[in-house]
């Protein structure tokens, strides 16, 4: 009966792997056995997400289950009770792969199915390459302290690659100015682009960030690095810094669970803060990774910027609160309310103590940092500040979504400052970066426009140049597979004037394949429910007397 059992079960896997146009997948166990040498380099960042998934409710700092704690790199090296979970560079003798794929006892994660084979391979492939790269360039008891040289480096000679066409829905929320004006950083589609501003062109190499996603870019003072954010929304976080004279990523900083929110270098770039969604502000020391954590805010931390002293740090959060933070004493130093909606920006006087915040609402508000008082408070765009900034001593730049570009006047004694000039650009703003020359505006609109922007103080916008990134457009072609017997169809190719014949054809077509997939699936469902039960009664029979 076993027999008949394990052989119906076969078939069944085989009608789903050809009803899938597939060859048969390999096992946990074939998986295990693979070629390393062909398996693609992983980075934490693309199995902290599975971690946090599947591990971290029970192995964590709170609840470290058999000693283990998998939030972090460093929790999985120093091992759990019974002693390493990981071998560097051999998943075969790794007890955190092996038990996941349920090739040794105790299976995890406990008491539920094995995890999607495509996670463990994932698993599998990172102890294999992306951990082994990390520990060949920095001691396992230094993991806390900057690991130059991580998972992000590769074994091919640097992260450049060809540039890329973006999709025609791609939307540039990131964009970043180097210190001589010659370089624009943009956010691509799995890359970080960049524009010759002396050529005016698109450079042909772009740095590859893989499946991660981009959520800050910055350069350093001295244009040697951008730095950049990057993760995956509810998953992971952290910093890498970019290398130009190197082509490579050297430096890696932060292991957070979610997007960095925001990220700020102090003036000497030996320091960076970054905004959390845990609700914290970090500032942590590049040369050895030495961190500080602020706590008050109570939502996300939306915007950081540190003082043109280097005394205070300002961050401001989603429920609209900005706190200043004495950096030396490593404390709260004020907390200035009046903002209802997520901060956008903050920016300090070069010369006097003020500080210049925008909100999501539109509101611009100016701060006295002896009496903390707003002293200027105006709606500048009711659809939200995408960026406000001091241009001289007492000009004020605002980039609002809606209305676009305008520059203030501040008149003390008054309630409100006199507006300059208004300049709308014709489309939704996005993003918008300020160069340090504060005459060099670069935007970027919903529907995926791009534009370097000349702009007088005085006399408002004197010249616009589109950037241009080279677009595709999305596929309209459909590919189905028939059951029963699994005959591939032709891509069904639809124009705008053809009849929706062929959609529905299409659609039917899927939906039997559907219908089909999910019998299979309930008859091995029942398959393994009734070998289970046969285990249990031989196991009841070895115990019985």
């Amino acid at each position: 009966m076993l027999d008949s059992i394990l052989s119906s079960i076969r078939r069944i896997i085989c009608c789903v792997v050809v009803l899938a146009g597939m060859t048969p997948a390999a096992t946990s166990q074939e998986a295990l056995e693979a070629p390393l040498a062909e398996s693609p380099r992983v980075s934490y960042e693309q199995v902290q997400g599975i971690f946090k998934q599947h591990c971290v409710s029970c192995h964590n700092e709170d609840q470290p289950r058999a000693e283990l704690v998998m939030t972090s790199v460093d929790g999985i090296l120093a091992g759990s009770a019974s002693g390493p979970v990981v071998v560097v560079g051999d998943p075969a003798a790794s007890p955190l792969y092996l038990l996941a794929a349920h090739l040794e006892s105790p299976a995890m994660p406990p008491n539920k199915p094995k995890i999607p084979q495509r996670e463990l391979n994932k698993i599998r492939d990172w102890i294999a390459t992306g951990l082994g790269d990390l520990m060949k360039t920095s001691k396992p008891q230094t993991m806390k302290s900057n690991p130059v040289g991580s998972e992000l480096k590769q074994v091919e000679p640097s992260w450049l690659s060809p540039l890329k066409a973006v999709s025609q829905y791609h939307r540039i929320a990131h964009l970043a100015c180097s210190p001589d004006g010659k370089k624009i950083a943009i956010q691509g589609d799995s890359q970080i682009a960049f524009w010759n501003v002396l050529s005016k062109q698109m450079e042909e190499q772009a740095i590859r960030i893989d499946d991660l996603e981009i959520s800050g870019l910055k350069f350093s003072s001295d244009g040697k690095y951008l730095w950049c954010a990057i993760g995956k929304p509810g998953e992971s976080g952290s910093l890498a810094r970019w290398n130009f004279d190197q082509q490579v990523f050297d430096v890696r900083l932060g292991q957070e669970n979610d997007t960095i929110q925001d990220f700020s270098l102090d003036g000497s770039d030996k320091t960076i803060a970054i905004g959390t969604s845990s609700k914290l502000v970090k500032e942590i020391r590049i040369a050895d990774s030495v961190s500080n954590e602020y706590k008050k805010h109570t939502d996300w931390v939306t915007r950081t910027a540190y003082g043109p002293d280097q005394l205070l740090l300002a961050s401001g959060d989603r429920f609209g609160a900005v706190l200043l933070w004495d950096r030396f004493a490593q404390r709260e130093f004020a907390t200035l309310r009046g903002h209802t909606a997520m901060i956008t920006s903050l920016a300090w006087h070069a010369q006097k103590d003020l500080l210049l915040s925008g909100d999501q609402s539109g509101t611009i508000r100016i701060w006295d940092l002896h009496s903390f008082d707003s002293i200027e408070n105006w709606k500048a765009d009711g659809s939200g500040i995408v960026l406000a900034r001091w241009l001289g001593s007492d000009l004020v730049l605002t980039v609002g979504k809606e209305v676009g570009c305008q520059v203030w006047r501040i008149q003390q004694g008054t309630s409100e400052p006199k507006l300059i000039w208004n300049a709308s650009l014709g489309y939704r703003i996005l993003s918008a970066q300020l160069s340090e020359n504060q005459s060099d505006l670069v935007v970027s609109g919903v529907d995926g426009q791009i534009e370097s922007i000349a702009i007088s103080a005085a006399d408002g916008i004197l010249s616009r140049l589109p950037i241009e990134l080279n677009k595709t457009r999305a596929s309209r072609s459909l590919v189905t597979y028939l059951p029963n017997p699994p005959t591939r169809v032709s891509p069904v190719q639809i124009s705008p004037t053809r009849d929706t014949d062929d959609v529905d054809q299409a659609i039917e077509a899927a939906e039997r394949s559907l219908l089909s997939a999910r019998q299979t699936v309930a008859q091995l469902e029942e398959q393994v429910s009734l070998l289970r039960q046969i285990k249990q009664s031989q196991q009841t029979k070895k115990k019985a007397p």
